[in-house]
């Protein structure tokens, strides 16, 4: 019996010794409480940048420039479209090159990439100008 109990002795002083309970540190859900209110999520911290972006690169609204005091005629319809696709295709650069990381494309690249989606992004801009925001 005295070899079992001093086995038992042995083994607890070896979990003491392994793992000792530090003084004055707060229990665990104290400790959790402590991490949750004093420790920033990364998570948490890259929304406001990420909306911050959103809202940098957002582009401006681009108007017709319609001057209805001229008499209405196709040259002069005609000359306002072509005057308005201009302003957003400018816009449509100037918005891809306020994009992260496209400045870091090959000049042929981005060339390539605003080539092949002016259009999408045109059609795509005139949908959600005529989309009615429903509650």
């Amino acid at each position: 019996k005295f070899k079992k109990f001093n086995k038992v002795r042995v083994m607890r002083a070896l979990d003491a010794v392994a793992l000792p309970q530090p003084v004055g540190l707060p229990n665990e859900s104290q400790a959790l409480t402590q991490r949750i209110t004093f420790s920033p999520n990364p998570e948490v911290q890259l929304i406001p940048s990420l909306t911050n972006l959103l809202l940098s690169i957002e582009p401006d609204v681009i108007y017709a420039g319609y001057d209805n005091t001229k008499p209405e005629t196709s040259s002069s319809l005609l000359t306002s479209l072509n005057q308005l696709a201009e302003r957003q295709l400018l816009s449509v650069v100037k918005w891809s090159k306020s994009l992260p990381g496209f400045r870091n494309l090959h000049i042929d690249d981005q060339i390539t990439l605003i080539q092949y989606s002016w259009m999408s992004l045109m059609v795509f801009g005139l949908g959600w100008r005529s989309y009615k925001h429903v509650s």
